[in-house]
Parts: C-alpha cells; sequence; structure tokens
C-alpha cells in the first residue's frame, strides 16, 4: 500500500484544501482557533511528545527518530493508509503549527519525519 504523504502547517488552509488529502494532527497539542476544515485525524505515534524544549536539531533528531523506530515503517503507513482509506483520499497531510517558511534552516518533527520516511521507504515526503 502506497499512502501519499504530504506535510504542513495548521494555518496553510487553501493549500490543503487543494491538496485533496486528509489533514491529520501531528503536534502535541491540537489547534485552539477556528480552521476551516476538519481534522481527520490525529497521529500520537507522529508528535513530538516530551522534545518540545530541545531546541538542539541533533539532540531532537535522535530522540525524534528513536520514537519512529520503535512504532516501524509498517505500523505508521498502516496508520496513515487506514486514515486515507476512510475518507476515500489518495493520502494525507501531516500537520503541526511551525512555519517551515520562515527562514533557511527551518525546521520540525515534520521535516525530520520526512527525511526518515524518505530514507526508510525511498517515498519523497515534500511540504506543501
Amino acid at each position: 500500500m502506497t499512502v501519499e504523504i504530504r506535510t504542513g502547517r495548521y494555518f496553510d488552509y487553501a493549500r490543503i484544501a487543494e491538496s485533496g488529502l486528509v489533514p491529520v494532527a501531528t503536534s502535541v497539542g491540537m489547534p485552539k482557533f477556528p480552521m476551516p476544515y476538519e481534522i481527520g485525524a490525529q497521529a500520537g505515534p507522529l508528535a513530538p511528545y516530551g522534545l518540545l524544549k530541545v531546541e538542539d536539531r541533533d539532540e531532537f533528531t535522535a530522540a525524534y527518530v528513536w520514537r519512529l523506530e520503535n512504532f516501524g515503517v509498517d505500523a505508521i503507513e498502516a496508520l496513515l493508509g487506514s486514515v486515507a482509506a476512510a475518507y476515500g483520499a489518495p493520502g494525507v497531510v501531516l500537520l503541526c503549527f511551525e512555519n517551515l517558511e520562515k527562514g533557511d534552516g527551518a525546521w520540525c518533527h515534520r521535516t525530520i519525519f520526512a527525511e526518515w520516511w524518505q530514507e526508510k521507504t525511498g517515498q519523497e515526503v515534500s511540504e506543501l
């Protein structure tokens, strides 16, 4: 099963709507502001629990990748695939609050997930 996976931020309303993908929350907390779309699922395994105060990218990456490895590619693919299938969509867009357009070197757990996923599966995960 190959499900399309993209990443984005909650505020990218138009890009999310145009994508045709199911919005999936991957943040520790959920948005408390009104949104013009519905979150299709919350992917707890992809949330950076316990890492919100870790600012060093190498330290964050090591801990987050450890988390992803413990869940594993198969379980993550099954989770995301089942969400897409439930909505009859070709895939999902993994969302959080971080603005990756704020400058060179901007990163968050979406960035690390995308790199890890491509390394493990060969499937590119691009930002909306």
